[in-house]
């Protein structure tokens, strides 16, 4: 009976330590909300949730002199269900990381995350990875960072990370990212390492990353901002240990893949500002070295802006593996960010 009259005394202390903590630092609330009706050629109409939706904290406390604390915690979720994202993806998927910052040293994060190169390569994807049009899998040659992970939640993250990022300098930022081998049968370390420089209308990137399981990827992309379209592009190489088929895991249908086979692939798109918003049109392809054949991949889509937090969309884009079905899809969404 004394166990009662504590519950509201432990809710008020904890609004308190949290008010106290906001004296000397900040937390901010994010997320976004993005739903669409999608039609596929071989599965019909559905009202599907799009990528990226999310809710989040993130929170810095100064330290004093040139340092700060950090942390962020962000979950995935459905919105069409109010489900996990994928049903069974972690509760903490999109980041759950806490570190250090330096205006002169840079970042410091342990935690899980996005590695170096899978944060700064999905800037070449007019479409983020978020709607039927996205061009990822295709241009970045079906790289997945971690593929033992379930229902792809390891795509393009690590759990038990370390992640840097360095000062940004004349353009040009570096980022690392490391995995011990604590729950890894891979005999390779992986690591994640990106070259990004941003300088006015003109930006580019490098990267080489060895995934969880051992297959090592490079990538190199770019864009140009000519004023009446954006133009980025982007080449990249995966070579798989013998055995690891990402294919076959992600669906996408090359077939069986020839033992060891490297895949190639590139992706060329454009974004072109347009009335009320912007186009967005790509072309993506990949293949196995050593056939003759390719997976290609067509995009086309409209953004029209409600607000600077706001809008709605509409794409199609149709895949034509080599093996495999061949899919026209279209979407009618809307995205709210806050």
């Amino acid at each position: 009976m004394f166990m009662r009259p504590c519950v509201p005394v432990l809710i008020g202390s904890c609004f308190a330590a949290a008010g106290a903590a906001a004296q000397s630092g900040s937390v901010v609330l994010y997320g976004s909300l993005d739903v669409a009706i999608t039609h596929r050629s071989d599965r019909g109409w559905a009202v599907d949730p799009q990528g990226g939706n999310r809710l989040g904290f993130r929170g810095v406390e100064a330290l004093g002199e040139d340092l700060s604390a950090t942390f962020r915690a962000e979950m995935r979720f459905d919105p069409d269900t109010g489900g996990w994202e994928r049903t069974n993806r972690p509760p903490w998927q999109g980041e759950s990381t806490v570190g250090l910052a330096s205006k002169r040293f840079g970042a410091l994060r342990l935690g899980r995350a996005m590695t170096a190169v899978q944060w700064y390569n999905g800037f070449y994807d007019p479409w983020a990875l978020k709607t039927v049009a996205t061009v990822q899998l295709y241009q970045t040659a079906n790289y997945y960072s971690d593929l033992s992970q379930p229902a792809g939640a390891g795509s393009g993250r690590w759990s038990n990370g370390i992640f840097y990022d360095s000062p940004r300098l004349g353009g040009l930022l570096v980022a690392v990212s490391l995995q011990p081998r604590e729950t890894l049968p891979t005999p390779k370390r992986p690591v994640s390492l990106a070259f990004d420089y941003q300088q006015s209308a003109f930006t580019a990137f490098a990267g080489f990353e060895r995934s969880a399981q051992g297959s090592d990827y490079v990538q190199v992309a770019g864009s140009y901002d000519f004023g009446l379209l954006r133009l980025l592009g982007t080449v990249s190489r995966q070579d798989p240990l013998p055995g690891i088929d990402p294919d076959n895991v992600t669906g996408l249908g090359n077939g069986p893949a020839p033992a060891g086979a490297a895949i190639k692939a590139y992706g060329v798109s454009a974004i072109v500002p347009l009335p009320g918003g912007s186009g967005r049109i790509g072309r993506a392809s990949k293949k196995f070295e050593g056939q003759t054949s390719r997976d290609n991949q067509s995009s086309l889509g409209y953004r029209y802006d409600l607000s600077k937090r706001s809008y709605i969309y509409t794409d199609v884009t149709r895949t034509a593996p080599q093996f495999g079905v061949r899919r026209t899809s279209v979407d009618l969404g809307i995205v709210q960010n806050f």
